[in-house]
């Protein structure tokens, strides 16, 4: 499996890029781009699959600084470690993640949002936010 890797385009809230790959087009949805009176923030577009992440970076708008690669999320390699309890041998994948304490889930969907870029329609019931943020080594806790 490819590394994660974010693009984005700065100025836009929403933009679809039309790529040409030979013959055909590459469309390519970049979301979720804001502007506020605290800063700008560019649309973006996630993908871990290693052929579109090649076709974006031989793309004349990625050449020319349309497209720009804004992070790199490396394919994380878990650690396994025994424990010993009580006689039985339990394996248990440690995972570090970070705990934050928000007070509704308003709060939580901001905080993946403008930390990660998730669009809201990926953050649409408590379950979909708790795993997401879990894709991001997140955990929440509710006051």
């Amino acid at each position: 499996m490819a590394d994660k890797k974010v693009y984005g385009v700065k100025g836009m809230m929403e933009w679809h890029a039309l790529i040409p790959v030979g013959k055909n087009m590459l469309n390519v949805k970049f979301t979720g781009g804001t502007l506020t009176g605290y800063g700008v923030t560019p649309a973006k577009f996630i993908t871990a699959n290693a052929v579109v992440q090649k076709m974006i970076e031989n793309s004349d708008a990625f050449k020319r600084g349309k497209i720009k690669l804004l992070r790199v999320y490396e394919e994380e390699k878990k650690e396994i470690k025994e424990f010993f309890l009580q006689d039985e041998k339990k394996v248990v994948n440690e995972v570090q993640c970070e705990t934050i304490e928000v007070t509704s889930l308003d709060d939580a969907k901001e905080l993946l949002r403008n930390r990660f870029g998730v669009p809201w329609n990926k953050l649409k019931s408590k379950s979909s936010i708790i795993e997401t943020a879990q894709l991001y080594g997140v955990e929440f806790v509710f006051k």
